[in-house]
């Protein structure tokens, strides 16, 4: 089992990015007179807002929240948001290029459309260091027929835990590719810690969040919502890998993280960008422990 731990990277160090220009919404302006509900979006921020308060007021949207509510970031920069569900999309390819400026061991592409991903990553823009083509189909294909007819099913995420930590200044390079819209909810850069095996009989629930209401002719009415994963993992660990364990489960309380249950081929449903409800240190060997992690997604 892995745990990845994004890095923070800022505006300033994405230095290519295909997704712009910022036209969700025409940008902010002091002077203009807003109706109620009107959007609108702040190149410093990167964000859009809804007018709540109608006229005019020259206090920027991001410092009055009674007035101006942020309801997300814009299309080019949702995929640095933190959030899985937010997404940056564009017709048939996106390229984002990041200096980070720390070293990395990993990259994770969270709730991907697209059929085709491409990771080049330099030494401070200078020597090749790395350099992978990923193919986005999890079509199962068990016949002949399958071969010719199945329709292309996306996988959704995709880690990598390779990456050369050795170097201080990588540059990333990261592009989707597709023959419709692409898109992408987190690009997180991280360091990858492995923790040991996962035991069998792991369980990974659904959580939905879609309501149902029931008018008064008894008509029942679904609004859909998005829904989460709940996983629990059983991990092996050795005596000697406990404490090290244990420490850095402390250091990671509260932090989203992105979980890999299983990193192998078919086991993408393992992975999670989410945090720890629980962890639990149990010693039933004395050289064999476990660690019972319930991990939620989050969206």
């Amino acid at each position: 089992m892995y745990i990845l731990k994004p890095i923070d990277y800022t505006f300033a160090q994405v230095t290519a990015n295909t997704a712009l220009p910022e036209s969700d919404f025409p940008a902010w302006a002091a002077a203009t007179s807003y109706t109620v509900g009107t959007k609108v979006i702040r190149a410093t921020t990167h964000r859009i807002y809804q007018n709540l308060i109608a006229g005019v007021d020259a206090t920027l949207p991001e410092n009055a929240p009674s007035r101006w509510l942020d309801v997300g970031p814009t299309n080019a920069y949702a995929f640095m948001d933190g959030y899985s569900s937010t997404i940056t999309s564009k017709l048939y390819n996106v390229s984002f290029t990041i200096a980070p400026g720390q070293r990395i061991s990993s990259i994770a592409l969270i709730n991907v459309v697209g059929e085709t991903v491409f990771i080049t990553a330099t030494n401070n823009g200078a020597e090749h260091i790395y350099n992978k083509t990923i193919t986005m189909d999890a079509t199962q294909v068990a016949t002949v027929y399958d071969w010719f007819f199945e329709e292309f099913e996306q996988k959704p995420d995709h880690v990598e835990v390779d990456f050369p930590e050795a170097y201080n200044n990588p540059v990333i390079t990261v592009t989707i590719a597709g023959s419709s819209t692409v898109s992408i909810g987190r690009l997180a850069l991280t360091k990858a810690y492995e923790i040991g095996e996962v035991e069998y009989g792991a369980g990974i629930n659904i959580k939905d969040y879609s309501v149902t209401t029931t008018d008064v002719n008894n008509v029942k009415t679904l609004t859909k919502k998005p829904n989460s994963k709940l996983m629990n993992f059983r991990v092996v660990l050795n005596q000697s890998e406990t404490n090290r364990v244990n420490k850095l489960l402390r250091t990671l309380s509260s932090v989203p993280c992105i979980f890999i249950g299983v990193n192998a081929e078919d086991y993408e449903y393992t992975i999670a960008h989410g945090f720890y409800q629980d962890f639990k240190i149990i010693l039933p060997l004395p050289k064999i422990n476990y660690c019972d992690l319930v991990i939620e997604e989050i969206i």
